[in-house]
């Protein structure tokens, strides 16, 4: 013997009325393929779903760091080490060129640079 679901209600197809339509006599239903079907669409604006933001360097804490601020913190760092290399008796215009030839090497070559000197510095103290 065949079980029939009881959620399946043969009276909507068939327009038979069944116990729920009590006192709805005049009570019309549509059989299921009659119901509106409709496209969803996308109302609402969608979440961001990019991940460069994982190729960007962090600082120790965790956060991103803005290539506006990497590029401000390597000039500091540049600066610093053409005065460590020109001293600080050298007029201005000689310490922006020499750091400007600095910032060429890129951020890790400097900073490679400023700890060779750092850890050299004890010899000549």
């Amino acid at each position: 013997m065949a079980r029939e679901r009881l959620t399946r209600r043969k009276a909507v197809e068939d327009n038979i009325p069944y116990p729920g339509t009590v006192n709805q006599s005049d009570r019309k239903f549509k059989k299921r393929d009659q119901y509106d079907t409709f496209e969803q669409t996308v109302n609402h604006e969608l979440p961001d779903m990019r991940t460069e933001w994982k190729d960007n360097p962090r600082d120790e804490i965790g956060f991103g760091i803005p290539k506006v601020a990497k590029i401000y913190a390597t000039a500091q760092k540049a600066v610093r080490l053409a005065v460590l290399f020109l001293g600080d008796k050298v007029d201005d215009k000689s310490i922006e060129a020499q750091a400007r030839e600095f910032m060429r090497l890129g951020t890790a070559r400097i900073d490679s640079a400023l700890k060779r000197f750092a850890e050299s510095e004890n010899l000549y103290g």
